[in-house]
């Protein structure tokens, strides 16, 4: 082994296999941490799209409460042909009234499209609900399209923060 050139500010010369030992480290951690947040994405992804499946099974036969929980406390929902309603309170008075009277017979999600960067995803989705007029029932079914935006919380849910729909003509049964 010969002698190591020391340069005059005291560092001294590293060898090529240094600089190959310190690249190999830096890859096996980039790909380390990029495996990780791909499952950690895979995850969020599911959370998400398995939400609309939890939403479906709710009993809504005591009213729109249980739905809320599926948003933040500073939620804006934008119905068709309407301003848009923020805030728990105002949001669930909006439900409790556009459903009065009304039973929901069957709700029925497609398969959504989710974009998602970080903590924050689009959802994009149709589907179908039958509802019943409770006093004749008589029943429709509505087609929509919805689009939410979904925020992932301090405690690793995902929760609504907006959420919008638009009715496509709807069949008489």
């Amino acid at each position: 082994m010969g002698t190591k050139k020391v340069f005059q500010s005291g560092f001294r010369l590293i060898r090529p296999q240094t600089y190959l030992g310190i690249g190999l480290i830096l890859i096996f951690s980039a790909c380390s941490k990029k495996n990780e947040s791909q499952a950690d994405r895979k995850e969020d992804l599911q959370l998400i799209a398995n939400q609309l499946d939890e939403i479906t099974a709710l009993d809504f036969d005591g009213g729109p409460a249980p739905y809320w929980d599926f948003f933040t406390d500073d939620a804006t929902i934008l119905p068709p042909g309407r301003l848009p309603i923020s805030g728990k309170q105002n949001v669930l008075e909006f439900y409790r009234s556009a459903f009065e009277g009304i039973k929901i017979l069957e709700v029925l999600y497609d398969e959504p499209e989710i974009d998602l960067d970080g903590d924050l995803a689009v959802r994009r989705y149709s589907g179908r609900a039958t509802l019943a007029n409770e006093s004749t029932q008589d029943t429709v079914v509505f087609r929509n399209k919805y689009m939410d935006v979904v925020t992932k919380q301090a405690d690793g849910t995902w929760k609504i923060s907006v959420h919008m729909w638009n009715q496509n003509p709807s069949d008489k049964n």
